[in-house]
């Protein structure tokens, strides 16, 4: 047994003292070298396991793109009706067709829905406005040419015959014959030209040219309750106003060679007889049969 000269402790059999030479001490002997000839033996790969075939599940589902805050896009159809009212409202109400003219969205379908409408509602609603007035007035005194009873016998003729679904449904097949009329006899005067129009063009172009009798209808049954003249003067300055202007869209949107004037005259008489048609056989009778009845 050996002992380290320093500090007197026991000596490893290397040589080395524990203390005084721990790095030396701790250090692995080294490892010896095979000899000659020798190979390692063979590992064989551990043999596959045998389980379940992974399963095949459903792609995954492609949902709406994640909302970040940013505001939504307006369709094509909200900008082209924007700029329809905007133009409307404006110094020049004719600019009110471009959109009509250049774009291809159907703006018919909202503004030619509301004009049918607002159309079977004066229907409905102007004659009891202007009942309404005239009894009103005979009850001041101010109707001088209203015989003593008018008021009471319009009351009563009022409860007892007025159909108002009736007249509804009148006007509305009265709005609707009209516009699509009109869109007819327009794209008529269009294929007399040699630059061809769009359906969708005729469609809007139409419906435009109505949003004056749109509020000149909407103002007349307002106007109805309180100022029957005025009722009446406000429906035929926006049938009249959307007769100018249908006119001048039409000249807008195909540079005819020679005027469509006549052509244009033909087709809003076509369009009288039709709706007029409607309104003898459907409204004027029922209104006669109403008051004969009453009277």
């Amino acid at each position: 047994m050996a002992f380290c000269n320093t500090c007197g402790g026991q000596v490893a059999e290397s040589g080395v003292c524990p203390k005084c030479n721990p790095a030396a001490y701790n250090q692995a002997p080294p490892q010896q070298a095979p000899p000659p000839g020798y190979q390692p033996p063979l590992q064989q790969p551990p043999p596959p396991q045998q389980g379940y075939p992974p399963q095949q599940g459903y792609p995954p589902q492609q949902g709406y793109p994640p909302n970040y805050g940013y505001p939504a896009q307006p369709s094509p159809l909200g900008i082209d009706l924007s700029a329809t009212f905007k133009k409307f409202f404006s110094a020049d109400p004719v600019d009110c067709l471009n959109p009509a003219i250049s774009t291809r969205t159907p703006l018919w379908a909202i503004i030619g829905s509301a004009n049918i409408v607002i159309i079977a509602l004066a229907v409905m609603l102007v004659p009891i406005g202007l009942i309404i007035g005239i009894a009103m007035s005979a009850a001041r005194g101010m109707g001088q040419m209203i015989p003593a009873g008018a008021a009471s016998q319009m009351r009563q003729a009022l409860g007892m015959f007025y159909p108002y679904g009736t007249f509804f449904g009148y006007g509305f097949l009265i709005a609707l014959i009209n516009f699509f009329s009109l869109a007819g006899g327009v794209q008529v005067i269009f294929s007399t030209n040699k630059r061809p129009v769009s359906f969708v063009t005729v469609m809007n172009l139409v419906s435009n040219s109505l949003l004056i009798s749109t509020v000149g209808y909407l103002a007349a049954i307002l106007f109805s309750f309180f100022f029957s003249a005025g009722s009446v003067l406000f429906m035929f300055a926006g049938i009249f106003g959307s007769v100018a202007m249908l006119y001048t869209g039409i000249q807008k949107t195909a540079q005819f060679a020679k005027s469509p004037f006549w052509l244009f005259v033909a087709m809003y008489a076509v369009n009288f007889i039709l709706v007029y048609l409607v309104f003898d056989f459907g409204i004027l009778s029922t209104i006669m049969g109403g008051f004969i009845g009453v009277f």
